[in-house]
């Protein structure tokens, strides 16, 4: 069971998202707040709208409350960000897959504290992702498999302090039981697949992979 969440930050390009959609199947709609004026422009209707409501439009949250749209609103004096409490409800109703738009922007603070929301997910569980018209983000305990063409630049970093045992296979940059940390993370930006189905595993930590849209 996948869930989309769209949330309040940068949609550049409203046609790759309507394009990345268009290539789903089986999902729900979740907007935080003002993310359903992203959803909005797509036309798309969420399953729920979550949030203090004091970003989305008031003529589209009138709309919603007409048609009958589950709307679940918060206080402004609240702990959680919008985005958050989404994701929250992702985690309540057992989705398996949660992919986060919306979720990077010119609030480097939101953007920073949405990229630990796919810890978040992932101790749960759930395959997490954040996705934008330039990246394709997300966290690796174990191991992961790539489904990316040949030449597509993929930067691995570590999520936790430091991790270790790391392998790249199928890279122009491979890498044999590595360590990674917040202090060094040099090496494991901008890297280059240059065979089908590249593998990164890790022994130790977390890391993060940003699959670069070029």
């Amino acid at each position: 069971m996948k869930a989309v969440v769209f949330t309040n930050g940068q949609y550049e390009n409203l046609a790759f998202y309507k394009n990345y959609l268009e290539n789903q199947e089986n999902f729900q709609v979740i907007c935080a707040d003002g993310g359903a004026n992203a959803a909005h422009s797509l036309g798309i209707t969420p399953q729920l709208l979550v949030g203090d409501m004091d970003s989305i439009h008031a003529e589209l949250l009138a709309d919603y409350s007409e048609r009958g749209v589950v709307i679940e609103p918060h206080s402004t004096h609240k702990d959680e960000t919008d985005t958050e409490l989404a994701i929250e409800y992702c985690v309540k109703k057992g989705f398996d897959t949660v992919v986060i738009l919306g979720a990077l922007g010119s609030r480097f603070d939101h953007s920073f504290g949405n990229l630990y929301l796919l810890n978040r997910l992932l101790k749960e569980g759930i395959q997490g992702e954040i996705v934008n018209e330039s990246n394709r983000i997300f966290l690796v305990k174990d191991s992961a498999v790539l489904d990316v063409p040949v030449g597509t630049t993929v930067s691995v970093l570590a999520f936790t302090d430091q991790a270790s045992g790391i392998n790249l296979k199928g890279f122009e940059y491979p890498v044999k039981n590595g360590v990674m940390a917040h202090f060094a993370p040099g090496y494991g930006i901008s890297n280059v697949t240059v065979e089908k189905c590249p593998e990164i595993s890790v022994e130790q930590g977390i890391l993060m992979v940003d699959i670069i849209n070029e």
